[in-house]
């Protein structure tokens, strides 16, 4: 199982953006994803984490075994968190796990995030299956 946490604070036109996730992750045979969390998230939050891992099951793996995932720990803000940086810190999260470059950018000019449609190839997104 890898670990990995991923932080995002930022101020972007007189707004505030943060959050903070760690994730356990691991391959499974199932071509399915499935999440645990390790403590109560709110149910808007979930959304925006399930969504980030399943757009990663579908467009990195493509689909290709499953992905157990492991909530460790979330840390958000009401006024500063929102959906778009749920989905932004997991996705990100999850990318690091797998060792590859992150598929949602922040345009810090504009205020707005770019969503990688088609992922760079990797030759080896194993993290084993513990």
């Amino acid at each position: 199982m890898k670990s990995s946490t991923y932080e995002f604070k930022q101020k972007l036109k007189n707004k505030g953006f943060s959050g903070r996730i760690t994730l356990n992750v691991k391959r499974i045979e199932a071509n399915s994803v499935s999440i645990i969390y390790k403590e109560f998230i709110d149910r808007r939050w979930k959304y925006a984490i399930e969504f980030a891992a399943q757009h990663f099951h579908e467009v990195v793996l493509e689909e290709s075994n499953g992905l157990h995932i492991e909530v460790e720990d979330l840390s958000t803000h009401v006024i500063d968190s929102g959906q778009i940086v749920l989905f932004y810190i997991t996705l990100n999260c999850l990318c690091d796990c797998f060792g590859i470059p992150h598929l949602v950018r922040l345009d810090e000019v504009n205020a707005t995030f770019i969503l990688d449609l088609i992922p760079p190839i990797v030759p080896n997104l194993d993290i084993g299956n513990e």
